[in-house]
């Protein structure tokens, strides 16, 4: 596991769980500029060869605005990891279609999910 403030570099950590859909368990930027989380997330899945994924869910909310938000029932994609979503679209190519947030029945953990064309 990475935490928060390991001294490593950048992190992105991501499983494939079905052709072309991914789930995004963590995003650790680091001392990244603002705003480059989604470039993370298009790089790291370019890295393991996938393209153009047609789902990218983000599993584990746990940013604070954005899991008050979509508590609050504002859509996933108007928040800040929606903006990180529609990055790394925007750096795959791709454009968002749809939208749905949740919360995991398991884990009790928030989620943001965004289908993808191309």
């Amino acid at each position: 596991m990475v935490l928060p403030n390991d001294p490593r570099t950048q992190v992105v950590t991501f499983k494939e769980v079905n052709p072309n859909v991914i789930e995004v368990s963590d995003i650790f930027a680091r001392d990244f500029p603002r705003r480059m989380g989604g470039n993370m997330i298009a790089d790291a899945l370019r890295t393991q060869g996938i393209n153009r994924p047609s789902t990218i869910k983000l599993t584990n909310v746990t940013h604070a605005p954005t899991k008050e938000a979509i508590e609050q029932g504002i859509s996933g994609e108007n928040t800040i990891l929606g903006d990180t979503l529609k990055d790394a679209a925007r750096e795959l190519g791709s454009t968002p279609t749809s939208w749905k947030t949740g919360r995991d029945v398991k884990t009790d953990q928030v989620w943001i999910e965004v289908k993808l064309s191309y």
